[in-house]
C-alpha cells in the first residue's frame, strides 16, 4: 500500500544550506516520502552518493530507483 507523504517543508532553505557539491557524500536520515532526497539528488554528479535511513515500511516503499541512493532500512540512530 502506497502512503502519501507531506510536502517537504522548507525544502529550498534546507537545500540552500547544505551548499551540496556534486561529488559529494549526503546523509537523510528521516527519509519519509523522500522529497529532501530528490531535491539532494537533483544537485549531485554520477559520483556523488546519497544514503537514507527510515525504519518505516510505508517510508521505505518510496525508495528512489537512482545508482546514487541508497536507503537503509533501519533507524538513524543505528
Amino acid at each position: 500500500m502506497k502512503m502519501t507523504y507531506h510536502k517537504p517543508v522548507l525544502l529550498q532553505e534546507a537545500i540552500e544550506g547544505l551548499a551540496i557539491r556534486p561529488s559529494g557524500v549526503y546523509v537523510d536520515v528521516t527519509f519519509g516520502g523522500g522529497g529532501h532526497s530528490q531535491a539532494i539528488l537533483d544537485q549531485l554528479a554520477t559520483d556523488g552518493k546519497l544514503y537514507a535511513f527510515d525504519q518505516d515500511p510505508y517510508a521505505q516503499a518510496q525508495a528512489l530507483s537512482d545508482p546514487r541512493f541508497e536507503l537503509i532500512p533501519s533507524n538513524f540512530s543505528n
